[in-house]
């Protein structure tokens, strides 16, 4: 039963390690959260924008070229 109460010990180790390194986590401001949202959804519009042109000047390239 000794390895019982030593995988308990090592558990509980770990877990205060765990809360130790999250005490020492910076964590980001809701501003800056909302920004790199606002970022991401902005820079996802304009990469579909850009990729929805490229496919509709290719596709029309190609309907030319099968003519």
């Amino acid at each position: 039963m000794g390895w019982v109460s030593e995988w308990i010990q090592k558990g509980l180790t770990f877990l205060r390690e765990v809360r130790a390194e999250l005490e020492r986590v910076t964590w980001p401001t809701r501003e800056a959260i909302v920004g790199g949202t606002l970022a991401v959804i902005f820079v996802s519009g304009v990469l579909t924008l850009y990729i929805w042109i490229a496919d509709l000047l290719v596709s029309r390239i190609i309907a030319l070229l099968m003519r």
